[in-house]
Formats: structure tokens, sequence, C-alpha cells
């Protein structure tokens, strides 16, 4: 009796589901990965525009707060003056036994 053996190799194919989906998880992380770092950008690019548009209207808010500051000042010394004048006008007007 002559014995025959049959081997049967198993030659896996050139893509076997195994490396079909080890490609498409890495290409789905892959794609993940860089619509996360242009979302990353797109944000980061907004909150630059977004901090450079907060920084002008605060040097706006401080420039208006100084020149109200700056005009407030001005009117004050402008009416001290003019009640140190009225005064020194209101001494001259007045009999000097009234100023004693």
């Amino acid at each position: 009796m002559s014995e025959s053996t049959t081997k049967t190799t198993t030659t896996k194919p050139a893509s076997s589901p195994q490396m079909d989906a080890t490609q498409a998880f890495r290409a789905t992380a892959e794609s993940g990965a860089a619509q996360a770092k242009e979302a990353f950008e797109k944000m980061s690019a907004a909150t630059a525009e977004a901090t450079a548009s907060i920084k002008n209207s605060y040097s706006s808010a401080v420039k208006g707060v100084q020149d109200y500051s700056t005009k407030a000042i001005e009117f004050a010394n402008a009416n001290t003056e003019a009640a140190f004048a009225f005064a020194k006008t209101l001494s001259g007007l007045l009999p000097k036994h009234c100023l004693a």
C-alpha cells in the first residue's frame, strides 16, 4: 500500500480580512488625526483673531477713559479757577468791614 500524504498548505491571500481591517483602521485614524489637526489650526486662528479683537476693544476703551479723565480734570480746573476769580471779584465789591 502506498501511502499518499496530502499536504494542504494554507496560503493567505495578499489582502487578508485582518490586513484590510488594520489598513482601514489606520486610514481612519490618520484621517481623524488630519481632521483634528485642521480643526485645531482653524480654532487656533479664530482664537488669535478674537484675542486681537478684544485687545483692540480694550485699547479703545482705555483710550476713551483716559480722554474722559483728562476732560474731567480740565473742567474741574476751569471751575476752580472760575470760583477763585468770582471770589476775588466778590471780595473787591464787598466793603472791608464785611470781610472781617
